[in-house]
């Protein structure tokens, strides 16, 4: 019986592990994105690459100015590395603009 508990639980912690190694990985930002998404029925432009680090370096934006909690206020303190989720993680429609007067003009 006891052989058995520990059978269980050693197999129980692998498993944790491997979650929470799909976890963070999953979360991992790169520096270059290729912005296509399978939510996107089609696209009407070209697929482009976003390049984090040349909007910081080129054009001295904010990861605020994309980046937002779920009120919609900036978080100005990410910077290249840090976990997120992507935009679709919370933007579930993507047909449906963001709404409010702070909502960027797309």
């Amino acid at each position: 019986m006891r052989k058995k508990s520990l059978i269980i639980m050693a197999v129980f912690g692998i498993a944790v592990l491997f979650a929470a190694t799909g976890i963070y990985a999953g979360t991992a930002v790169q520096d270059v994105i290729k912005m296509e998404n399978k939510a996107y029925a089609e696209h009407k432009k070209s697929i482009v690459m976003f390049s984090h680090k040349k909007h910081i370096e080129d054009y001295k934006a904010g990861c605020g100015e994309c980046h937002h909690d779920e009120n919609g206020k900036p978080l100005n303190n990410l910077k290249i590395g840090d976990n997120v989720q992507n935009c679709i993680e919370c933007h579930k429609k993507p047909s449906e603009r963001p709404k409010g007067k702070d909502a960027p003009k797309l």
